[in-house]
């Protein structure tokens, strides 16, 4: 990308760590001085149109914008929604060729990578225009997309194609060794596992990182309470974990999960409690180092 256009797809499981590579790529992005434009779609706003892209351009400077010709001006300040709702409705062509003007623009300067996390749950507008773009983009310009493998999903970044096929690589996030998952437990949680409690995490995690390091630490508050029996199965880990929790804290806790951008405000009126019983319940819960 400091050269040429360029895409990197990262697939994987949910916990395989598709999050914590983009996350570093990012910071080591940043760190050469390039300009990173990031978003992470969630699944509860993917039938909102325009929500990632709206992501991606609003850090973009004014004069940046203000050098558009007015319809695609007009355009991104719809996105931006910066326009009265009484206009024209938006025009998805004007939209992606703003969006192609932007990001060649800011490559005139400094090499630009657009970082999409969790790309399966692109909306459909913003997926579009990013289509639109990548197959045209000419300047120094990288697109890293992770999204998520589940049986039965299908390709969800087929849409993601920069115009040289050579520039553009997909890599699969491979399960933990059993070397590795030992490495990851003891750096995260300071604790060494003997071979057996080893081999028995990464034989119930599957080499997930995610899973492994959750029964790591059922392990060590297992020692804790003089009991070392592993859960057997991952939903049995899950269910030690929320069983103890109260009625009310698992009505807030049910409330955050069902929320997009889960505020103490929100989850109170959800509920139907005060802001400090609510703040009470969920404050219990990272107490408990239950997140």
């Amino acid at each position: 990308a400091a050269r040429v256009p360029a895409a990197l797809l990262v697939e994987g499981e949910p916990g395989i760590g598709k999050t914590t590579l983009c996350l570093r790529a990012v910071e080591m992005a940043r760190a050469r001085g390039v300009r990173v434009l990031t978003t992470r779609p969630a699944q509860a706003e993917s039938v909102v149109a325009y929500t990632a892209l709206a992501d991606l351009l609003g850090g973009v400077e004014s004069e940046v914008l203000a050098a558009l010709p007015e319809p695609q001006l007009r355009a991104v300040d719809q996105v931006l929604l910066r326009a009265g709702a009484d206009g024209p409705a938006t025009e998805p062509r004007a939209v992606a060729a703003a969006f192609l003007s932007i990001i060649e623009t800011l490559a005139e300067r400094t090499p630009v990578v657009i970082a999409i996390d969790d790309a399966q749950w692109l909306d459909p507008s913003s997926e579009f225009v990013l289509d639109f773009a990548a197959r045209r983009f000419a300047g120094r310009i990288g697109v890293l997309a992770t999204f998520r493998t589940e049986r039965g999903s299908g390709d969800t970044t087929s849409w993601l194609n920069v115009h040289d096929p050579e520039a553009q690589r997909r890599i699969t996030l491979p399960p933990f060794t059993v070397g590795e998952v030992a490495e990851l437990l003891h750096s995260s949680l300071r604790v060494r596992f003997d071979r057996y409690e080893i081999n028995r995490i990464h034989q119930i995690s599957g080499g997930n990182p995610f899973y492994a390091q959750e029964l790591g630490r059922s392990v060590t508050e297992g020692q804790a309470e003089g009991d070392l029996a592993l859960p057997h199965t991952l939903s049995d880990l899950v269910q030690a974990r929320i069983g103890v929790l109260d009625s009310g804290t698992l009505t807030a806790l049910l409330a955050v999960a069902c929320l997009a951008a889960p505020t103490v405000g929100l989850v109170a009126s959800a509920i139907d409690s005060s802001t400090d019983e609510t703040v009470e319940l969920l404050e219990r819960v990272e107490d408990d180092d239950l997140r």
